[in-house]
């Protein structure tokens, strides 16, 4: 009989510890516990703020930024910088880095303490670029966690972290639960360009096709690398508004034309606007920014005008309307001088040129529209005025210009100081007052 109750009390004692176990997982919350980052300040908590007190989150210093440096060797880089060279470079997964944190997260949520939580925070400040997508894919194959701890842990991290990797790993996992709604979440932290990535890829997974209004609202609030990868994501569209806007707006940013125009080509429907008879001032500008950035990146890692099937009709189109345009300004001549270099200096190898398009017909016609645009006298006088500017960059374009059309021609003196200052990142006073004398006394003996 004692023997008998002896069981019966352990089994209850063991039944008890189970079910209080049990309770305890149940009722967990990440922020019963100690958190692994001391008490450093939130990402999340600090662009919250700085936007209650009207400052642009994109402008924030994050909390995690000297610690950021010191873990890459003192280098600085823009917001989404390090994640976009990764994503444009072709920097590869990290499948050992994966494991080691899909092994974390899952003891994290199976026994949720502050050692396991520790564990799984300092799995999390690898580049997050490189294990997301494979730790996601392995998570949604295993089946197996409990999509409200999951989702309670994400969030603590997304809201209370202070270094950057693990909140980008944590607006991953959001982002594969839609029955979630985290649309504030991801557009607060998603308005700083360094998780505007990360934030897109959450917003379109938890809101699948819904989510294109929100993307396209959420890129015009961004101008670095967040409009980039913003912009790659709204090519699909099919919405005539948001097409009409990456011809407009989208390709613009701090970073690089070139990185989006192939995107706001194809997307925007650029061919398509060129083919119409009549075309607003603001296509007309978003056309010539495209045109000239593809083919200025032809040589770097983002798609050039050879990877553009329509790049050769686009420019006899776009060249057309310059020529029926009543008047033009400095950045409609620097395209049109670009893509007159660059039809120029295309060499025809094994055809390919002209299988795109580029047949020497062609090519010969846009040579001879462009010539009859800059003979024009008020093309002339207008880069001449453009060479009284006092700011360096637009007196650098103007002389630029003012070699495509050849106003130093015959007098080598004006040739030599036109080229130092079109080479000269950021021209000084005098070769300015140089070029203007020796452009005068061009102009004194030719009226003489």
């Amino acid at each position: 009989m004692k023997r008998q109750r002896l069981v019966a009390i352990v089994i209850g004692v063991i039944a008890m510890m189970l079910f209080g176990r049990m309770l305890a997982v149940m009722l967990w919350h990440p922020e019963m516990e100690p958190a692994p980052w001391s008490d450093r300040p939130a990402i999340y908590e600090v662009m919250v703020q700085a936007q209650r007190a009207g400052q642009n989150p994109a402008t924030v210093e994050l909390p995690d930024a000297e610690l950021y440096r010191q873990a890459h060797e003192g280098q600085v880089f823009v917001p989404g910088a390090a994640d976009g060279i990764r994503a444009k470079h072709g920097t590869g997964r990290d499948d050992a880095a994966t494991a080691t944190l899909f092994a974390a997260l899952q003891k994290a949520l199976r026994s949720p303490q502050p050692s396991e939580l520790k564990v799984l925070y300092e799995a999390m400040q690898v580049p997050a670029l490189s294990v997301l997508d494979p730790l996601l894919d392995k998570i949604v194959a295993d089946g197996s966690f409990n999509a409200k701890h999951l989702h309670l842990l994400a969030m603590w991290l997304a809201q209370k972290a202070p270094d950057r990797e693990p909140v980008k790993t944590a607006l991953g996992l959001l982002g594969i639960m839609p029955a979630f709604d985290d649309r504030e979440l991801f557009l607060q932290l998603g308005r700083n360009d360094e998780f505007t990535l990360f934030a897109a890829v959450a917003l379109a997974n938890q809101m699948g096709p819904n989510s294109e209004e929100v993307l396209w609202a959420l890129a015009k609030e961004v101008h670095g690398w967040g409009r980039i990868y913003l912009v790659d994501r709204l090519a699909q569209t099919q919405q005539p508004t948001i097409k009409h806007w990456l011809l407009t707006a989208g390709h613009q940013n701090a970073v690089a034309v070139e990185y989006s125009a192939y995107a706001c080509a194809t997307g925007g429907g650029l061919l398509p606007a060129l083919a119409s008879d009549t075309l607003g001032d603001d296509v007309f500008a978003g056309a010539g920014a495209i045109l000239t950035a593809l083919v200025l990146g032809q040589e770097g890692p983002a798609e050039g005008m050879a990877d553009y099937a329509d790049g050769a009709m686009a420019t006899e189109r776009y060249l057309w309307h310059a020529g029926v345009r009543q008047s033009l300004n400095p950045d409609d001549l620097t395209a049109i001088v670009t893509l007159t270099d660059y039809v120029q200096n295309l060499v025809d190898e094994q055809g390919r040129a002209a299988a795109l398009g580029w047949s020497q017909a062609r090519r010969d016609q846009i040579g001879w529209t462009a010539t009859e645009i800059l003979r024009r006298p008020i093309v002339q006088r207008q880069v001449e005025a453009e060479l009284q500017r006092q700011e360096p960059p637009r007196f650098r374009r103007a002389a630029r210009l003012a070699l495509a059309l050849g106003l130093g021609a015959a007098d080598a003196e004006l040739t030599r100081l036109l080229t130092e200052a079109a080479q000269t990142e950021v021209p000084s006073v005098e070769q300015r007052t140089q070029v203007l004398q020796a452009l005068s006394e061009k102009v004194g003996h030719k009226r003489r």
